[in-house]
């Protein structure tokens, strides 16, 4: 009974650990999330990450994050929204994410304010019918209205709003400091559709030196890597690599 319970107090402070990693830069960038970036910090560091523990009062500030951790833990009977497999499958997309049901999603505050602004029920639902899961990448590609605006003939900066919101992933090239270089495909745009195109190199942040590993796995070159905006995220296994992937180009295909 010991072993259970620190197995599941691990996991919510990994889950916990985990939202911090990825929210923290369009938190730093003031796009989402509380005013004050320390905050999640101070738990990506490892600081305040248990279950009672106030990151999860933050998460429930990222007002576009925090509804889709909850549909995802209701959709697969789990009842804390930061336990590391709904954290997981929010960001990297997976089963999980795609458990959650057209009706729920109508139902969630997602779909009701996008409607409040004039956007219909059908666009913001129907991919999920066409098999994109409910993950961190259908919020970019289908709520956010950029790919729209891409369609009118927005201005070019919208692909790279998109490109750097997006959870993508590329392989480690070099560490300089607290900079890497990474290989990764950039987001490209055909006039109706987006799809990832050829090879580029980037530069990233790696951030803090507590975020760039995960349960004492260390970056090392040749590594396959999750970014979000300019930032180093962790490092990927095969596996976590692959269902990324795979949620990714569902939700692209599904908006064809």
């Amino acid at each position: 009974m010991v072993a259970t319970q620190s197995s599941a107090d691990g996991s919510a402070a990994r889950g916990r650990r985990r939202f911090a990693l990825y929210a923290y830069p369009p938190n730093e960038l003031g796009y989402c999330g509380p005013d004050d970036p320390s905050l999640l910090t101070a738990a990506a560091a490892g600081s305040d990450t248990s279950p009672t523990g106030g990151l999860a009062a933050i998460a429930r500030q990222f007002t576009g994050a925090w509804p889709y951790l909850s549909l995802i833990a209701r959709a697969n009977h789990i009842a804390d929204p930061l336990e590391d497999v709904v954290v997981d499958a929010y960001w990297l997309g997976g089963p999980m994410a795609a458990r959650v049901t057209e009706e729920d999603f109508a139902a969630s505050s997602v779909v009701r304010m996008e409607i409040r602004t004039g956007r219909h029920e059908e666009e913001l639902v129907s991919p999920l019918a066409h098999g994109a899961p409910l993950q961190h990448n259908y919020h970019v590609f289908v709520v956010y209205p950029w790919l729209g605006v891409l369609r009118r003939g927005g201005p070019e900066k919208v692909l790279s709003v998109l490109d750097g919101c997006r959870i993508r992933q590329g392989t480690l090239l070099s560490v300089d400091g607290d900079r890497a270089t990474v290989e990764s495909r950039e987001l490209v745009f055909d006039g109706r559709s987006l799809k990832e195109g050829k090879p580029r190199a980037e530069r990233v942040r790696l951030g803090l030196e507590a975020m760039v590993g995960r349960e004492g796995r260390r970056l090392k070159i040749g590594d396959t890597v999750s970014l979000h905006w300019d930032w180093l995220c962790e490092p990927l296994s095969a596996q976590e690599a692959g269902r990324l992937a795979d949620s990714t180009a569902r939700v692209l295909q599904a908006l064809l």
